[in-house]
């Protein structure tokens, strides 16, 4: 939930000069592959919790009875959604993803990255967000699944090299905050991953030592090939993260990533504003 903390950088407020001053504007966000809300009954118990503190959710496999789950409980957010469908015979893939946005934050704009109906290459979707403490962009990222006999090694190959270089040059020019997250459909050791830490970003798995993404519910349906990671984040600019948590809960195929982060803002406070916090 946003709240402001401020602070003095200057001396006392009582100074002749105003000193100036800076607020840290605190957001969470949720980023969870839902799984089509196949564990319904967790998953609606851990979105209404969440729901308190939480500006944004970012949801992959958000089809079914996902989308009237979200509608149920988070009807009070702005929503954005996109939908891809990848046909490779006579299986199709759905990628469903949605953004949803606590009131009180701007959605300036959002948009899509490679719905372009290639079938290698997953789904993104952003939005440009204006906070009291400036803009950020939050993007989304379903990455592609890529199955040779019924088995995705989710290591580099072509086009995943490709979908990563996509999202990095969108943002590339940006000079707002960016944060990229969702699931990947990568291992750790992928360079695909790695090109994200090359272009300045933070890799929130690796810095938090996070140990796997996955849970039970994957493991027992490929017990030969248990695969412990899909889901990253990644953070660039000033975005100060004041916690990142996996917890191992059980309400989907994958772990919710949580991310509580703060931005600043410089300016001068008003004389009858009273500071939470005040630093020398």
């Amino acid at each position: 939930m946003l709240f402001y903390v401020a602070r003095s950088l200057s001396g006392p407020l009582s100074l002749p000069i105003v000193p100036l001053s800076y607020r840290l504007v605190q957001v969470k966000i949720i980023f969870l592959n839902c799984w089509g809300a196949t564990n319904k009954e967790p998953l609606a118990a851990f979105i209404r919790e969440q729901k308190r503190g939480t500006d944004v959710f970012c949801f992959q496999e958000a089809y079914g009875d996902m989308q009237t789950l979200a509608s149920e409980l988070l009807g009070d957010y702005t929503g954005m959604s996109a939908h891809k469908t990848i046909v490779r015979g006579s299986k199709d893939d759905s990628m469903d993803s949605a953004v949803y946005v606590r009131q009180g934050i701007d959605v300036i704009s959002s948009g899509t990255l490679l719905e372009d109906g290639r079938l290698d290459t997953g789904l993104g979707l952003y939005a440009r967000l204006r906070t009291p403490a400036g803009e950020l962009y939050v993007c989304n990222v379903h990455g592609v699944t890529l199955r040779v006999d019924g088995f995705d090694d989710k290591l580099d190959k072509p086009s995943r090299l490709e979908q990563s270089q996509a999202f990095i040059d969108f943002f590339k020019d940006k000079s707002q905050p960016i944060i990229v997250g969702g699931d990947f459909n990568m291992l750790p050791e992928a360079k695909s991953l790695h090109m994200f830490e090359e272009a300045g970003y933070r890799n929130l798995i690796t810095d938090y030592g996070i140990t796997s993404t996955r849970n039970r519910f994957i493991w027992e349906r490929y017990p030969d090939t248990p695969q412990k990671f899909a889901d990253y984040v990644f953070v660039r600019g000033d975005v100060n993260v004041q916690d990142f948590r996996v917890p191992d809960i059980e309400i989907s195929d994958h772990l919710p990533q949580l991310l509580e982060c703060s931005l600043e803002l410089a300016r001068r406070p008003r004389d009858s504003e009273v500071l939470v916090s005040d630093v020398e």
